[in-house]
């Protein structure tokens, strides 16, 4: 979060970058998966996205493609823009 000076009013801005993006992903997806009770191992089975991969994803180790990102919340039956909201 930023404030910028302008006009002699301050003005508040938030910055959403990549790594912002990723963070709020990952968190989501950690409630899904505590909310319905799934565990990675399901989700592997479902969304096709190997283990290890998903796994590094949730410990923040790799980066979320679009792609992979979109074949996870297809498998949840989730929208990806709804994962990517605080």
């Amino acid at each position: 979060m930023t404030y910028r000076k302008s006009n002699s009013k301050l003005r508040f801005s938030q910055t959403l970058n990549k790594s912002n993006l990723e963070n709020i992903f990952i968190t989501n997806l950690r409630n899904v998966l505590q909310e319905k009770r799934m565990t990675i191992v399901y989700l592997v089975q479902i969304s096709g996205v190997a283990e290890s991969h998903l796994g590094d994803i949730l410990r923040g180790k790799s980066k979320v493609t679009l792609y992979t990102m979109d074949k996870i919340c297809h498998a949840l039956g989730l929208d990806p823009s709804a994962m990517l909201e605080e």
